[in-house]
């Protein structure tokens, strides 16, 4: 609020003030020939009569300014990865939903219907980077959430000229489980000075754990022949999860298996390997992509020595002379 008047406004205030003082003098002077009810409404009515002729001295009015339309571009970025997936908005709809309606155009309810008549916007859609183009449809997508390098990838756009970033609002159940840190991108933004606006969709997470481990190895194998392992796959998340399991040596992958395991739940699984070489080796299981919302790596994969021996075998040394 600003005042549109040429008085200064201490003398506004000067004048206002001692017209409370003169109107509470002339009250107590009359208090003798008019009645205290009477009175009180006099004091009343003549003090919000100095009220009023100070507001309108001041001339105070309200100023909304809207930057120029054409001079920069807010990007309107929704996160499409696997966890949007999960219906926790309260109305039964997944996040992904939620966000669609807050990005649809021709709705003066949703963000986006409201914003179209002020700003040049672009809605653009993030998993494991930014998607190429504009967003034109709300599918999930592959790939481990990357909140801080499709921020980055934004930037950097503009820095190049492509676009004219001014602004960006960010719509996410704020899991970021791969790539740079979201705190240190926003300090690149803060240094860029374009503002970054977050709206949260979801629930807060329980931290839900997918995760590996061995179950049984043999400490010794025989080269040559072949030996069985098997691991333990635990969900803890409340819905059905499918992933491929991956056993290795060092980068060699010896097999590989889709598994397909319910909510809460346990699954053994069982792999058969052919050692191609004496030693030692040092196996690991692991999953081929990051479950998301799985909020505990360090479980993602397991390790185990297997001592890989030749086959026992029984030589015969056998000597023979003919004395002639």
């Amino acid at each position: 609020m600003m005042p549109e008047t040429q008085i200064p406004g201490f003398w506004i205030l000067t004048a206002a003030i001692v017209g409370l003082i003169v109107v509470g003098w002339f009250s107590f002077r009359t208090r003798r020939f008019i009645s205290k009810r009477d009175r009180y409404v006099l004091l009343a009515l003549r003090a919000l009569a100095v009220v009023l002729i100070g507001l309108v001295a001041w001339n105070p009015s309200v100023v909304e300014n809207y930057p120029d339309r054409g001079a920069f571009q807010v990007a309107l970025l929704a996160d499409l990865s696997a966890s949007m997936h999960l219906a926790d908005t309260g109305d039964g709809d997944s996040r992904l939903s939620t966000v669609e309606e807050m990005l649809v155009v021709d709705s003066d309810e949703s963000l986006a219907g409201r914003l179209v008549g002020r700003y040049d916007f672009v809605q653009r859609g993030f998993s494991d980077g930014l998607i190429p183009g504009k967003l034109s449809t709300f599918k999930l997508k592959s790939g481990v959430t990357a909140i801080g390098d499709a921020l980055d990838e934004l930037l950097e756009n503009r820095s190049t000229g492509t676009t004219r970033l001014g602004g960006v609002v960010l719509f996410s159940d704020g899991i970021s489980l791969e790539g740079q840190s979201v705190f240190e991108v926003a300090k690149l933004y803060r240094s860029a000075g374009v503002p970054v606006t977050v709206v949260g969709v979801g629930e807060p997470s329980a931290g839900k754990d997918l995760k590996i481990e061995f179950s049984k190895t043999p400490k010794q194998a025989v080269f040559g022949e072949a030996f069985e392992l098997r691991a333990l796959v635990s969900n803890e998340f409340a819905f059905e999860v499918e992933n491929e399991i991956l056993l290795l040596d060092g980068d060699e992958i010896l097999d590989s298996q889709t598994l397909v395991i319910d909510g809460e739940s346990e699954k053994e699984i069982r792999f058969t390997a052919v050692p191609s070489r004496q030693g030692l080796h040092l196996l690991r299981v692991k999953f081929k992509t990051r479950q998301a919302g799985d909020l505990n790596p360090n479980t993602d994969v397991d390790y185990s020595a297997v001592t890989v021996a030749e086959p026992e075998t029984m030589k015969v040394l056998y000597l023979s002379a003919r004395m002639s």
